[in-house]
């Protein structure tokens, strides 16, 4: 394994790839200090040479092996009472529901805050190996038995666990622009033109400790004028789903669940990460975007809690949708019902749940877009900017009839 890694590393060595993953050795030395120390430590040349030449040497690796497998076992049952993370989930509409609550990939739990386990590389590998492990095998689609799928397992965990360190963080990116280039282009190529200033890390460093909020980025100078201090307090917010300001922190996040989020975590439901930005034809302008997303995500987060809690009192939008109490409870307890049923392994309740949470996300879309045209401030230039559109979009279907009616009579 470590001869193999070492024929990688050199292939590594082209200078087209140095530019994606920026260290060699340290990856290798880090699957390499974690596998020395888990039950796999055998498959190793190290472990093999050391048994061969037996006394100390053997003493040594049989100890690293046998401790690392004990401090596992031990983690695995850590793990299982929610104290830290490792990949949580493929899924990005959970990974996002995890991240509303402040619960971050290869996090530790302590107290009420989430600690990010990236700051204490090669240890943390370990945790992350076992919780990723965790995760996939505690799947209800994995059989108990079933053996080989859970040596894949371990295999895809370590490669998770690698692929998500800062180090690797180049390459990583890079496989997920060639396997889906639709879905992650335009994040690759915002994270590239981000070094087009010189200085452009300090200065966003320097930046974060003045504006620490992140910020809402619709084209690329956007993207430069948010790692600028001074520049990116101009720009608004970046919200989440439920409107929330968007405050990244690198070393600890609080830990806050609520009802919503983990009924998205439950269902394995991919909701889209933030509300759109474009409504029809129109492109949303910045200010006009933020307070959308806003309004819609308060207005679907306090929906949707009625909807899911059998006991809530709420009934959203009463007075403007002439929704009553009576078809809010009657919602309830249809939601109630479908739940207890997927909970017991009915699929069918189960995408009944996904239905309707996706429903009333539309509905709050929809009845925010309403007041958004109507919006003193923001209706009259989206009107203007609809008429333009129509009046271009006529344009370009007068002259598609019009070059059709020359060619044929020239027929």
């Amino acid at each position: 394994t470590h001869g193999t890694l070492k024929h990688l590393q050199k292939a590594a060595g082209n200078r087209f790839i140095r530019l994606i993953v920026p260290f060699f050795k340290t990856p290798t030395n880090a699957v390499i200090f974690n596998f020395e120390r888990s039950p796999a430590a055998m498959i190793l040349k190290r472990y093999q040479d050391a048994q061969r030449e037996g006394g100390a040497a053997a003493a040594k690796a049989n100890s690293r092996a046998a401790i690392g497998s004990a401090l596992m076992m031990y983690m695995a049952l850590e793990w299982d009472k929610d104290s830290f993370t490792g990949n949580l989930s493929s899924n990005p509409g959970v990974l996002a529901a995890y991240r509303r609550m402040g619960k971050e990939r290869n996090s530790l739990r302590i107290g009420d805050y989430n600690y990010n386990l990236k700051f204490f590389e090669p240890w943390s590998t370990a945790p992350t190996i076992v919780a990723s492990t965790m995760e996939i095998v505690s799947h209800p689609d994995i059989s108990d038995d079933d053996a080989f799928e859970i040596l894949g397992t371990v295999a895809g965990a370590l490669g998770q666990s690698v692929t998500n360190n800062t180090f690797m963080s180049g390459i990583s990116m890079l496989i997920n622009v060639m396997e889906n280039p639709d879905r992650h282009g335009e994040r690759f190529a915002y994270n590239y033109m981000r070094a087009a200033i010189p200085g452009s890390s300090a200065l966003n460093e320097f930046r974060r400790a003045i504006d620490p909020v992140r910020r809402l980025k619709t084209d690329y100078l956007d993207v430069l004028r948010a790692r600028l201090p001074g520049l990116s307090e101009d720009l608004p917010p970046e919200r989440n789903l439920w409107g929330e300001v968007q405050i990244p922190h690198r070393w600890r996040t609080a830990h806050k669940p609520n009802p919503v989020d983990l009924e998205v975590v439950r269902l394995d439901l991919n909701l889209p990460r933030q509300h759109p930005t474009v409504i029809g034809e129109i492109r949303l302008l910045s200010d006009e975007i933020d307070w959308f997303h806003k309004k819609a995500g308060e207005l679907a987060y306090d929906m949707l809690e009625a909807l899911i809690n059998p006991k809530s009192k709420k009934a959203p939008y009463v007075d403007e949708r002439n929704v009553g109490m009576k078809t809010w409870n009657k919602w309830r307890r249809d939601y109630a019902e479908s739940k207890a049923l997927s909970e017991a392994g009915d699929e069918i309740a189960e995408e009944e749940c996904k239905s309707m949470i996706r429903a009333h996300l539309l509905l709050a879309q929809k009845i925010t877009v309403g007041e958004l045209l109507v919006h003193p401030k923001f209706g009259p230039n989206i009107a203007k900017h609809k008429r333009d559109v129509e009046a271009h979009v006529d344009e370009q279907r007068m002259r598609r009839l019009l070059n059709a009616g020359s060619i044929g009579v020239s027929e």
